[in-house]
């Protein structure tokens, strides 16, 4: 007997984008996106170095501190440098309503699919791993209710969150503005 097989497909509408290597991008490949800065470690979130250890289930090697000051902590994913303003940019360039994450390392996908209102389903490795995301996305959801004419913005809520959660949104709006340090010479 044949077994039965179903198919899922999408049909996407081509969207025009004029401009596409306006900060000389010359590939796919480049680590920038037209219009969008490239975000300063400083901005991503930071982990202790025994939870990033939980999370990816084996001993973490702290990198030199010429490289990076990791007193405050590390990134989960050295490769993961999109900031939340590229994710954005990127599910709303192409019109992304759903996004299935296999390897969520620092949220910014996540962050960036609750502001721009997409389904988000990530699949993290182990509780640690979730509890760590969920942390994330909470205080980004903090920062969206507060946001006029964000997909979360309530007026009433609002004004409690800005009131119980200020130190919360002090330091998304700090890792924002963030600048890295220029590493030394060796």
């Amino acid at each position: 007997m044949p077994s039965k097989r179903s198919f899922l497909l999408w049909t996407f509408e081509v969207k025009t984008r004029e401009d596409f290597t306006g900060a000389g991008e010359e590939s796919t490949a480049e680590t920038t996106y037209t219009g969008v800065t490239p975000a300063p470690w400083v901005s991503f979130p930071l982990l202790r170095r025994e939870d990033k250890e939980k999370i990816m289930g084996f001993p973490c090697e702290v990198p030199p501190a010429k490289m990076f000051d990791s007193s405050n902590g590390q990134v989960l994913f050295w490769q993961d440098r999109k900031s939340v303003a590229f994710w954005s940019t990127l599910l709303e360039d192409f019109d992304i309503k759903c996004v299935i994450d296999l390897s969520p390392a620092s949220g910014n996908l996540a962050c960036a699919a609750m502001k721009v209102g997409a389904t988000y389903t990530g699949i993290t490795s182990n509780k640690e791993h979730c509890s760590w995301l969920t942390n994330i996305m909470d205080r980004q959801a903090c920062e969206l209710i507060v946001e006029q004419g964000s997909c979360l913005y309530e007026q009433d809520l609002a004004q409690l969150v800005k009131v119980h959660f200020s130190e919360v949104l002090d330091s998304l709006h700090d890792a924002e503005a963030a600048k890295d340090l220029e590493p030394e010479d060796s």
